[in-house]
């Protein structure tokens, strides 16, 4: 069974989660949203993470969750409504997944949000 990780960006100093993605290898997905050939238009994310790099700075990585592969788009989507349901500043510009699951479809993942210490 492949895995996918459900990840977040956070803030450097005030360790507030900025941004919710999934990738099978996070640790080069890391990279990629800092890498200069990435970090091109004028997304909030965009912004976010050009503004760290001008003062020195980098997101920190935080592994939420592994998740089944099926079941990543579901996972990530659910962190993003229930972080923004409890007031978390994402800068993602989308509600997330791949493929988004229609909104009637009931979740089966619920995520553990009470395990963040970065509310």
């Amino acid at each position: 069974m492949k895995k996918t990780a459900i990840y977040a960006l956070c803030d450097p100093i005030t360790h507030q989660v900025r941004y919710i993605g999934q990738s099978v290898r996070p640790h080069v997905r890391y990279w990629e949203h800092n890498a200069p050939q990435f970090l091109i238009g004028k997304t909030h994310k965009i912004n976010w993470l050009k503004k760290l790099h001008r003062e020195g700075l980098m997101p920190e990585l935080v592994i939420l969750d592994w998740v089944d592969s099926r079941q990543s788009d579901e996972a990530e989507i659910a962190w993003i409504r229930e972080l923004r349901k409890a007031g978390v500043p994402l800068t993602n510009g989308t509600d997330g997944g791949k493929n988004p699951v229609k909104k009637s479809s009931p979740t089966s993942y619920v995520p553990n949000i009470k395990q963040l210490r970065l509310l």
